[in-house]
């Protein structure tokens, strides 16, 4: 790359950061705490530092289907550190090494690994990882912006919502002639559904990722319990 090319860049990434600054200055106090306070779980770190630059930027779209990963990812993960810890058996651990560890936690982690939102929440509860009330949110967030988010589910993204819409067209005479305003389903009109889906994505973002956050710090106790005492 010649110098030229460096400074064309350059001068790209500077108007892409420019072009994102309202929405860094609005969004970074909303995740700030979240963003600069680690979990001290590296699985789960890497994904809430991901997930907290992407509302950031403002890409609340892509906050939204990577929260719903870090949110499988750490239910996953949970059920398999939890099976571990319960099935744990000195005997087998007297020489401590990699194989060994490998061994061990293997088995329980690869039983959950092809296993969908709806059972990792039910199994959670049922090892009481989560409550019964975390249960019922969790099963709210899978309908209504994992499965909507992820399959691409219009109708479960906007539902029964309605928009005032005024068309414009040309008469026979060719003139504009202005239609009456009416009341329609976003889910009618598909070429609005982008610029919609991108505000309905970013009313949610934010409180998605504050609740998984939270739903993790809550948790991490019940998993790793002797955690806080080293």
């Amino acid at each position: 790359m010649n110098e030229e090319e460096k400074k064309q860049i350059q001068k790209e990434l500077n108007e892409i950061l420019d072009s994102r600054e309202d929405e860094i200055i609005e969004n970074y106090p909303k995740v700030r705490e979240a963003f600069q306070t680690p979990y001290g779980w590296p699985e789960i770190d890497t994904l809430r530092h991901e997930a907290s630059l992407c509302i950031i930027f403002g890409l609340h779209q892509a906050a939204i289907t990577f929260i719903n990963h870090m949110l499988e990812n750490f239910l996953k993960n949970c059920l398999g550190y939890k099976e571990a810890f319960d099935n744990y058996d000195e005997s087998d651990h007297d020489t401590p090494s990699v194989d060994n560890l490998a061994k061990w936690l293997k088995p329980n982690f690869e039983k959950h690994d092809d296993k969908n939102l709806h059972d990792t929440i039910e199994l959670s509860f049922k090892k009481d990882i989560i409550t019964e009330g975390q249960k019922d949110k969790l099963h709210q967030i899978r309908e209504k912006l994992r499965n909507a988010y992820s399959h691409a589910q219009k109708g479960k993204i906007h539902g029964d919502t309605e928009i005032p819409i005024q068309g414009l067209h040309l008469n026979d005479d060719n003139q504009f002639e202005v239609e009456p305003e009416s009341d329609q389903l976003i889910t009618a009109l598909p070429f609005i559904q982008g610029q919609s889906q991108y505000y309905h994505a970013k009313a949610n973002s934010v409180p998605y990722f504050k609740y998984v956050d939270n739903l993790v710090r809550e948790t991490m106790p019940k998993i790793f319990p002797d955690a806080e005492n080293e």
